[in-house]
């Protein structure tokens, strides 16, 4: 099966948005024009990640069948800037290169981050940084371990570098146990060499997922299958400092919710989080506080089993992108108050477009651009990577 990328998109202010002097790509393209990124309908191509990028470019990362992971960068008239989607490094092609995932470094580029499997010989994690203008920062990639497994995620720290995390079931684990690194703007260990395992309960831990606290720490949350919850899992949080100890007096963590079938999280600027998680139909968010208390939660704010993100928007607001199908939205502030459609009134969100020949075996990757909110759809077809920005209105 292949696959066809799209990049929806909803225009946040409609009504009060004057047109540029020139016209970019994404607000006079249409679903019939397609704006193709990979366009060999021999090779494989699978799992798009879309981000801005700087001079109003997007930068768009997948895998690769022959290479690994690839990058194009398209600028902000449509044009492709490279001939060819770029190698994520400046070695040898290796399509044992999986599962890219990518966050905006803050200042127009990207750290992106990859597994390479056990079966090759240089299994383990890696990391790149690409500049605004898609220039690989670090050549070959770093290396973080010799170790691979499928749980892994990355974020920035709020100070130019960023943090990554890794469940860990090798020799010495508690059956699960969850490690970390942060890693500066130019590539050096500030954990040490070999980072530091930062949760190592006697539960099993998984699924991690990471963002700062706004002071060089971070906070986790994590799926947990301790007592009570061996049927359902439970979400958990803890607090590490910039130097990896821990802030929040609980070895075991802070309890949140029973039953998440996903989560990913935000900071909410104001030196707490945001976290977005649910089940088998509705979505929560939750406000965290700095000393680990809930300020507050609020249902029904996505929908569907999973394919759900939340996304950080302009100062004071968030984004949630979720589908089943068709692909919806939502906008949200820190206090917890609805901007678009919502369940109060018998609405999904915004809806952002239709998908017919969606494909369940590659996930949608949500980003946000101000004043755009944008959703890079995949669905089976015939092997082209392309982009396409239709306005949509609600």
């Amino acid at each position: 099966m292949r696959f066809k990328i799209f990049l929806l998109l909803i225009p946040l202010f409609l009504l009060t948005l004057t047109a540029p002097t020139h016209a970019w790509w994404f607000e006079y393209n249409t679903p019939e024009e397609n704006l193709p990124i990979a366009v060999d309908e021999n090779i494989w191509e699978s799992d798009p990640i879309a981000l801005p990028s700087g001079n109003g470019s997007t930068l768009v990362v997948f895998y690769n069948g022959e290479v690994g992971i690839c990058y194009q960068l398209i600028d902000r008239y449509g044009e492709l800037v490279f001939p060819e989607p770029q190698s994520i490094v400046t070695g040898p092609d290796d399509s044992d290169r999986y599962y890219p995932k990518a966050i905006s470094d803050g200042d127009g580029g990207a750290f992106v981050a990859w597994r390479v499997y056990f079966t090759s010989p240089n299994q383990g994690y890696y990391i790149q940084h690409l500049d605004s203008l898609g220039n690989r920062v670090w050549d070959e990639g770093i290396q973080l371990t010799d170790w691979e497994e499928s749980d892994f995620t990355l974020n920035v720290d709020g100070q130019g570098g960023l943090y990554f995390a890794a469940k860990y079931t090798g020799p010495g684990s508690n059956g699960s146990d969850i490690w970390a690194q942060r890693i500066d703007a130019d590539g050096q260990f500030m954990w040490g060499d070999s980072g530091r395992f930062i949760l190592c309960l006697p539960y099993n831990e998984r699924y991690p997922e990471i963002t700062h606290d706004g002071n060089g720490g971070l906070y986790i949350v994590w799926e947990d299958w301790r007592s009570p919850y061996t049927t359902a899992g439970a979400l958990f949080m803890q607090r590490f400092d910039e130097y990896s100890f821990q802030v929040w007096p609980d070895p075991a963590g802070i309890f949140i919710y029973e039953g998440a079938w996903y989560h990913d999280v935000i900071p909410d600027g104001e030196g707490g989080f945001i976290l977005h998680t649910g089940s088998a139909t509705y979505g929560y968010a939750f406000r965290i506080g700095s000393d680990g208390t809930t300020l507050w939660s609020r249902d029904h704010v996505s929908w569907g089993s999973g394919y759900q993100e939340i996304v950080p928007g302009e100062p004071g607001y968030f984004y949630l992108g979720y589908s089943w199908g068709p692909m919806y939205a939502q906008r949200m502030d820190v206090d917890g108050n609805f901007y678009w459609p919502d369940w109060s009134i018998g609405q999904y969100g915004a809806l952002m477009g239709e998908l017919d020949n969606f494909d369940h075996g590659s996930y949608p990757d949500w980003a946000y651009k101000y004043p755009y909110f944008f959703a890079g759809c995949p669905t089976a077809c015939c092997g082209i990577i392309s982009l396409t920005c239709p306005p949509m209105s609600f």
